[in-house]
């Protein structure tokens, strides 16, 4: 018989996921778990996600420097995933290769869902200044928070008033 998992929920500020300073990331109780570490900007760099013990768990970091349209993924220290931003029209929609991951929301409203095939892995919501991330398995923490980091980072420097714009008028006719 399968063990039940157990959601786990963390606040993070907006705008500190994707900023080049350190994020200690607390728990409901507030108690620090975790310490997002690390920056985007030039070639080579890279967030990561370390236990309070100073182990590395996870890190995220751009693929193609150019555009920074892809995203890689390691678990202590080996590729598991690369993220591709499929569909930035209507949603944003985006997949990770190798862990079958879909995410779907709208960083306009700063709201995601994540799925591998039909289980869902992961929800953030935004609630005032604050990203509500709720992680479905104990296990997907450190890549949920890379993840996120990632969502954050995006919503701050792709989504502009054109892009806005361009979603508010948007009309389609059927004849």
């Amino acid at each position: 018989m399968k063990e039940v998992e157990i959601m786990v929920t963390y606040y993070i500020q907006k705008q500190l996921l994707s900023a080049n300073v350190r994020t200690t990331i607390k728990d409901n109780a507030g108690k620090p778990e975790f310490l997002l570490v690390g920056r985007w900007g030039l070639k080579g760099d890279s967030l990561s996600v370390y236990d309070m013990a100073g182990e590395a768990l996870a890190t995220v970091k751009p693929n193609n420097f150019a555009f920074s349209s892809q995203f890689d993924f390691f678990v202590h220290h080996q590729k598991v995933g690369t993220m591709n931003r499929l569909f930035p029209i209507l949603k944003d929609i985006y997949y990770i290769r190798w862990l079958k991951w879909l995410v779907v929301g709208d960083s306009l409203e700063g709201v995601y869902e994540v799925y591998h095939i039909h289980q869902k892995k992961m929800s953030i919501t935004t609630i005032g200044n604050l990203y509500k991330i709720e992680i479905m398995d104990q296990e997907d923490i450190p890549l949920c928070l890379c993840l996120a980091s990632v969502l954050d980072y995006w919503a701050n420097h792709y989504v502009s008033k054109k892009t806005i714009d361009e979603r508010k008028n948007l009309n389609f006719e059927f004849s």
